[in-house]
Order: structure tokens, then sequence, then C-alpha cells
């Protein structure tokens, strides 16, 4: 089971998805048979603990197995827009240990690997996981660095040890937290997928009894206001990981796996992407906000079961021509994702509110990129371009509608000043995002997302940027 779950994870970003999605589904259909979604269903029953030490190992390894497959099957659920292999009322499984616990026997090699490294733990950053901070407000969070001198330092004394015993273990209860904070993104993503599924399915019903009732916005719902609500608590929680940069801590200095550096640099790698991931749910949720989800759920249903390929145009109203390329964007993008939200991509009567914030997640993205330049691109995962793309969408048609809006020569001269500012803002975002899309295009296998850009003509934005840039300096 580990090695087709390896396997799995190995191929996703080399094979292609239809390899991936192989392997990835015989890893459940394994566990299934092998009943370990309920590890411990009966876990108050006489004799079900552990006994040994590898009798624990073994357990934690399999909730560890477990709920990696189960959080890859709810990220697939949702961008293709089908319900989870794997029903959540079925789960009977327990979270696994923390990373201290699970790191009990190497804690003693990572603290002298502490102490020996330089002025330990000068040479490490504050990090959210220091006891103490410095009040002063002159360094950020992360501005941890060696003093001069550093390097002749003399052996280290109890009182450096037992500092270094505070700090591994401050980094592996971290790292634990930030595990914990990925967990929701999986939940959301399958919640969110089920919410837009059934919503289609019921007004596709109540249209069936006759004349078509009032055509709802998706906001209105209470399991909408409820997520949105509760991806907002999410976001606000988390941990910013470019304060967690330190100019002492490159990342070619965690090369080492296992080692604290290498654990600290993963830390903020983690909440580097859940800083993406947020912004990406938060679109993906408010895209579906508007009355088109429902009116065209009849024709993307009726099309989904004869061929995705003859899906209705999107973007138009129906007194409006389809003009090909909207054809063949349609055609792709329900190709590619779920059909249940992947038309919110390129909608134009997603409700302000909805809007204002999708955009502003848009320039979150690029801001969150900006912050984090110094990490490489194969430390992040497959899940970033995807929400790459997702902010694009939004900025090109933001774009547009500011273009579309000067245009027409407000007389209002504050209001042309802002939408002269946010056509430019957008531009310019819009512009990082692609650049990065096309920079992990040598990681992962994602040329299919610049293929689909191409056709939304990104290379006329990429070109008024530089335009725009040019005109700046």
């Amino acid at each position: 089971v580990c090695a087709f779950q390896l396997a799995s994870i190995g191929v996703s970003g080399v094979r292609g998805f239809v390899c991936f999605d192989t392997l990835k589904s015989a890893v459940t259909s394994l566990l299934m048979q092998l009943n370990w979604h309920e590890l411990d269903r009966y876990e108050p029953a006489a004799g079900a603990a552990p006994v040994t030490w590898a009798e624990w190992v073994e357990a934690e390894v399999k909730r560890r197995v477990f709920w990696i497959n189960y959080k890859i099957d709810s990220h697939h659920a949702g961008i293709a827009g089908r319900p989870p292999v794997i029903d959540e009322d079925k789960v009977f499984v327990r979270a696994p240990c923390s990373d201290a616990e699970w790191d009990e026997l190497s804690r003693e090699v990572l603290v002298r690997g502490c102490c020996c490294d330089g002025a330990a733990p000068a040479a490490y950053p504050d990090g959210p996981w220091s006891a103490t901070s410095d009040s002063s407000g002159d360094e950020s969070p992360a501005a941890g660095t060696m003093g001069a001198g550093a390097s002749d330092a003399g052996p280290p004394d109890a009182g450096h040890t037992t500092t270094c015993h505070g700090l591994v273990e401050g980094v592996q209860e971290e790292l634990s937290r930030s595990f914990r904070m990925i967990t929701p993104y999986e939940s959301f993503m399958a919640r969110i997928s089920t919410l837009q599924r059934d919503a289609k399915a019921a007004w596709v019903q109540q249209c069936s009894g006759g004349d078509a009732p009032h055509v709802p916005l998706l906001g209105e719902s209470p399991l909408f206001r409820r997520y949105d609500a509760e991806i907002r608590a999410w976001r606000a929680d988390q941990v910013v990981a470019s304060a967690l940069r330190d100019p002492t801590l490159p990342p070619w200095t965690a090369s080492f796996f296992g080692s604290l550096r290498h654990r600290i640099f993963l830390v903020r790698v983690r909440y580097y992407c859940i800083n993406i991931y947020a912004p990406g749910v938060t679109i993906l949720l408010h895209a579906a906000n508007r009355r088109s989800f429902f009116t065209e759920a009849q024709h993307t249903l009726a099309a989904q079961s004869r061929d995705a390929s003859t899906s209705p145009p999107l973007g138009p109203r129906a007194s409006e021509p389809a003009k090909p390329e909207d054809e063949q964007i349609a055609r792709i993008l329900n190709q590619t994702f779920g059909p249940t939200w992947c038309q919110g991509l390129v909608a134009t009567d997603i409700a302000p509110p909805s809007w204002a914030l999708s955009v502003a997640c848009a320039h979150e993205l690029a801001d969150v990129l900006r912050a984090n330049s110094d990490i490489p691109l194969e430390f992040l995962d497959m899940v970033i371009p995807l929400f790459l793309f997702v902010g694009i969408t939004v900025l090109l048609r933001q774009i547009r509608r500011c273009q579309a809006q000067l245009a027409a020569e407000p007389t209002d001269a504050a209001a042309r000043a802002e939408l002269d500012r946010e056509l430019k803002l957008s531009l310019r975002d819009a512009q990082a995002l692609w650049q990065a899309i096309r920079d992990m295009g040598s990681v992962w296998r994602i040329d299919g997302i610049s293929k689909l850009l191409a056709s939304m003509h990104i290379d006329e934005v990429e070109k008024a940027a530089e335009q725009l840039a040019s005109i700046s300096l």
C-alpha cells in the first residue's frame, strides 16, 4: 500500500493524470478492502490498543497512509466535481500522532545537530515556535540572525543545550500545527463541490415541474454562508509564510532531509502553500454566487450525460451569439475540471460582493508569490498551479472590465483614477501569476493550463503589462 501511494505521488507531475489516478484508485481500493478506514472504530474494545513499539508504529503508519489518500481523494473530487470515493461518514480513523511523538527517538540527534550548528539557536529564525521574542519591534518574527563572531563560539553549555531542547520541541510542534492547518483545505474542496452539485440538481428538479421558479443566488444558501464563515476563520488563523523568512537560513542550507534546518524551512513551505490554498478556495466558492450558475445547470447536466465535448458555451448570455473561441474554452474547461464549478472561471455575472472578494484574493495570490520568491519551485506541490490559474482568470476579467469602463470615459475623475490604478495593478499581478505558471512548468506537467490561458489571450495581457512597466520606468 505504501509503495502504491508513493508511486502515485511520484508520477503525478511526470506521467500525467491518468497514470496518477489509476495508482491512486488502486490505493483507495486496497485501503477499503483492508478496512483501514475503520482502524479506530473499535478502539474502546479490550486489547485494541497497541502493546509493543512495533505495533504502535504499524498503527501510525496505517493512519498516515490513510489520511494522505483521503486528502488526495477529497482534493480531486472537488476538482473533478464528483463525490469523494471515501465517504466522510464511513471514516473511523484518528488523526496521526504529533511529530514530537513520532520523532521521539530522533530528538536527541536533532538537539546535538542544533547545538553543533554555529551559535544555535541564534542561527535559526525565532518563528512562531519561539518561547521568547524581541519586544522592541525592530525586527520581524523571523529576523533571528547570527551575531558577529558566532562561528567562534565555544562548546554549548548546559543552558545552551536546554535552549536547543526547547527549539527542537517547538519546531516539532509547529510541524504538527502546520499539518493541522493544511487539513481543512481538502475538506473545503469536497464540501464546496457537494454543495454546488446538490444545488444544481435541486434546481433541475424544481424546473421539471413546469414553470421555472425564481432564479436564486447560491450565496443565499445557509451552507454557502456557513462555508464562507469557516474559510474566513481558517484564513484568519494562518501564519504568514513570509514572516518566517530569514536571510541567514537560505533554502539550500535546508537540503539535508530530516535536519532541524530542513524542518524549520518545511514549516515555512507548508504555510506558503496554505497562504495560496486559502484565496484559491475562496475564489472557487464565490465564483458560483451568480444566477447563471443555476440557469446553465439544465444544459450542463444534459450535455454531460451525452458528451463533455458538446457542453454549451460559457460566458455569453442566451441573447448573444457564441464566439468560436468561447466554445473552445468551454470544451477545454469542461474536459479538464468539474462542470459544476468551472464555468465560474469565465462568468461575468458574479454577485458584486463575491466578485470584489475574488479580485482581492487574486491580488493576494500575487502578493504571496512575491513575498516568498526565494522558495524554489520544486518545494511546492501540484495544487499551486491550479490556484494560480484560477487567480489569472479573475484578473483577466477584471482587466477587461476596467478597460471597458475606461473606454466609456467616466466623467468622475476619482472613479477614472481608481479604474486606472486597478487596471495597472491587475496587469502587473496577472503577469506575475502567468510567469509563475510558466516557471512551474519545468517542475510539474501543466502544459494543459498554459494552452488554456493562451486561448484566453494571456499573451496580450503580458505585452500590455510589459509596455506599462516600460512607461513607468
